[in-house]
């Protein structure tokens, strides 16, 4: 596996593990003076968990 496609994997399982902590802790985050609601962070904790496994995947599957 090529060092940059681990650190994309690595990147989004953090992001989403980030992402599900704010979900569960209902922690607030502003944007720009805007509210983002915390159940925002549960579809994206979603995607990026699963881009994190696709990734991984499609690259175990090359290596066969």
């Amino acid at each position: 596996m090529k060092p940059s496609i681990t650190m994309a994997i690595i990147f989004l399982a953090v992001v989403s593990i980030a992402q599900m902590t704010r979900f569960f802790l209902q922690i607030e985050v502003r944007a720009g003076g805007i509210l983002i609601p915390p159940w925002w962070s549960l579809p994206a904790s979603v995607f990026t968990g699963v881009l994190a496994i696709w990734l991984w995947l499609e690259n175990r599957s090359k290596k066969r």
